[in-house]
């Protein structure tokens, strides 16, 4: 059986749950399992583990492509520090 979930000192005597694979901490029911006892921790482990607890779903937010970031920005260039900014001066 592949593990997936572990826990980690987040801080002096006090764990949290997260996701190997992802590093991030387990989320339940809308709250983050993190700032628990050591046995609470390895309690929640073994339910996520067993498959008895189950995490929330998080969307992943994808990252922009460059045919995103083009289509923000059609040329394609940055403005540089050193262009003349417009003046109201007529």
């Amino acid at each position: 059986m592949v593990t997936r979930y572990d826990k980690r000192l987040q801080d002096e005597d006090l764990w949290q749950v997260y996701e190997i694979s992802s590093d991030r901490v387990i989320v339940i029911a809308g709250h983050p399992y993190e700032g628990m006892a050591q046995h609470e921790a390895a309690e929640i482990v073994a339910l996520l583990e067993s498959g008895d607890l189950r995490p929330d779903e998080i969307a992943e937010t994808p990252l922009p492509t460059e045919s995103a970031s083009q289509h923000a920005n059609p040329a394609g260039t940055i403005a540089a520090a050193t262009d003349p900014v417009p003046s109201d001066k007529s």
